[in-house]
């Protein structure tokens, strides 16, 4: 068999190469629907998860935008099957599990920031605006 592979020029390693280069392009891409849906959410400040599954407006969204990358789709066809079986044997990683999505929005969190900090040490000048409102109790609170 070796010498059959050897022959035809399909060794076992380039094999097992593609494969893996074809699910690191198939997490690239839902990564990447899944970036376009935060940022998305972000923008029109909406809520990323809600109280119940139902109501989780990342995922909804996600669905949405699987129309244009059939390979995102196909992941979350998968994550669908596992779901329904009756013995469900969760996948080594899910992008889309709650903890993930919150993950992805602390780092593009984060990421904004330092874009922020960055942008404030190249000008070498910034100002802080600070505005008082007043609560019911007639006291002024600092809203920054």
């Amino acid at each position: 068999m070796i010498r059959f592979q050897w022959i035809h020029e399909n060794r076992l390693d380039q094999t097992a190469i593609v494969a893996n280069k074809l699910i690191v392009e198939q997490n690239r891409r839902v990564m990447y629907i899944a970036v376009k849906t935060m940022k998305f959410l972000a923008t029109e400040m909406m809520a990323v998860l809600g109280h119940t599954n139902k109501e989780e407006k990342f995922l909804h969204l996600f669905r949405e935008f699987l129309e244009f990358d059939s390979w995102a789709s196909g992941y979350l066809t998968k994550l669908d099957e596992i779901r329904q079986r009756d013995v469900r044997n969760k996948p080594e990683v899910n992008f889309l599990s709650p903890l993930n999505c919150h993950r992805l929005l602390k780092t593009m969190k984060s990421l904004g920031a330092e874009k922020i900090c960055s942008e404030i040490y190249l000008q070498k000048a910034f100002s802080i605006i600070i505005d008082g409102t007043q609560d019911l109790s007639k006291k002024d609170t600092q809203v920054v």
